[in-house]
């Protein structure tokens, strides 16, 4: 077979362009993140882009959401990039997906919704700009329950085996297409495996933000069902990013952006494949953010020096605040809310686990002895918690002055 000029494929996936956080709407950091990777594409001179399904975060996306999505593609089509391959994710809607796939065709941009009764639909030949064949992609979308044939009356075990067995047949059964096609070009042209789906060897982060693929099942599948010939798998669905089983050709490029304040999820990357004779090299480009998730803990002290070290950057940052401190604080929120910051410093999300922890804790102490009058409970609460003698001092009295209220308000009520 004749041999080709080097090649380089930029895999990336999971945008889900309309993602919000704390409801917090994110179209700034899209459009940050989505020039930037048009910038890569051009510097590194990038000859195909591979998107591995969750393009939006939701089936109706936003006139904003869309414009960002059309607006990059737009830009691409000016760029030296010759090709860019979509395939839709379990957050797509394949009919909004593939509604302009003609138009876009027409700009070399190839769009898989959904699966069709033509396995050669699927696997698309990328030429470059003397038509000359550079590579072979079996774009395979997220396979949907009406896109996999099976038996409902099964029991679970069964109908899992059932679903993993027809989408390993898929995967095969469009990379056999591909296999043919190549011999048919008598180019040693490189096969690349696009996918959405959750590999069980693959690493799955708590609170990954996944959704079930399945109803009641992830559905994991055996990383050795998936074309192990292939010459690179370019998946999806899975936030962060990695190659599955030590697997080097085998990955999940990860969202584009962190989608919560867990440390695991701040870095991302897009992967960059280059192909030359055969030798498959990969580099990670990691992704720069426009605003920095951060998650502080602490007591109120050590939460208000993180943030005046925060404030001593030149960084933008949305904040988690988790109260881990022992003295009770009253008008936590608020204190905290109010703390000094500029507005490059947002606070998201507040969560009292002196609170939470005070609140189960009691709630132990009432079901252990309900016998206790109020002020009895109200000392082993204090015991419990360990709040500080200077702190129970100012505490039974405002408690008192509590029950001394309630009390005159029966008496009135009773009088009237």
């Amino acid at each position: 077979m004749n041999k080709i000029k080097p090649l380089k494929v930029l895999h990336t996936s999971d945008w889900h362009i309309g993602d919000t956080i704390c409801s917090k709407k994110r179209y700034d950091e899209f459009e940050v993140a989505l020039n930037w990777l048009y910038s890569v594409i051009e510097e590194k001179d990038v000859d195909i882009v591979l998107i591995s399904g969750d393009i939006f975060n939701t089936s109706t996306p936003s006139s904003q959401a869309q414009e960002l999505y059309y607006r990059f593609l737009h830009n691409i089509t000016r760029s030296k990039c010759k090709h860019v391959v979509i395939t839709a994710g379990n957050h797509d809607s394949p009919t909004f997906l593939s509604a302009p796939k003609e138009i876009l065709k027409a700009l070399n941009v190839h769009v898989i919704g959904s699966i069709s009764d033509r396995l050669e639909d699927e696997v698309i030949v990328l030429k470059d700009n003397e038509n000359k064949p550079i590579l072979i992609v079996c774009a395979v979308p997220y396979l949907r329950e009406r896109d996999i044939r099976f038996s409902e009356e099964e029991d679970t075990t069964e109908r899992e085996m059932k679903i993993i067995n027809a989408i390993k047949k898929h995967y095969d059964d469009v990379f056999d297409v591909a296999k043919n096609k190549k011999n048919e070009l008598g180019l040693d042209v490189p096969i690349i495996v696009m996918g959405h789906l959750f590999l069980n060897s693959a690493k799955l982060e708590d609170n990954d933000g996944i959704r079930d693929l399945y109803v009641g099942s992830l559905c994991q599948i055996p990383v050795e069902f998936l074309p192990q010939k292939a010459d690179y798998i370019a998946l999806g669905h899975l936030h962060s990013p990695q190659s599955v089983g030590k697997n080097e050709k085998i990955r999940y490029s990860g969202s584009l952006l962190p989608m919560n304040f867990k440390p695991y999820e701040q870095k991302k990357v897009v992967f960059l494949a280059q192909f030359y004779n055969e030798v498959l090299n990969v580099e990670s480009v990691e992704v720069p953010r426009k605003k920095e998730l951060i998650s502080l803990s602490g007591s109120f002290e050590e939460i208000k020096q993180k943030i005046e070290i925060l404030l001593s950057t030149d960084k933008e940052y949305y904040l988690e605040v988790i109260y881990t401190g022992e003295e009770i604080v009253p008008n936590l929120k608020e204190q905290i809310e109010y703390l000094p910051r500029s507005n490059k410093i947002e606070i998201l999300k507040i969560k009292n686990n002196r609170l939470q922890k005070a609140s189960e804790d009691n709630s132990e102490i009432i079901d252990e002895d309900l016998s206790l009058d109020l002020f009895s409970i109200f000392e082993r609460c204090l015991e419990e918690n360990l709040i500080s003698e200077e702190q129970r001092v100012e505490l039974r009295g405002a408690f008192r002055e509590i029950l001394k209220s309630m009390s005159e308000k029966d008496l009135l009520n009773e009088d009237s």
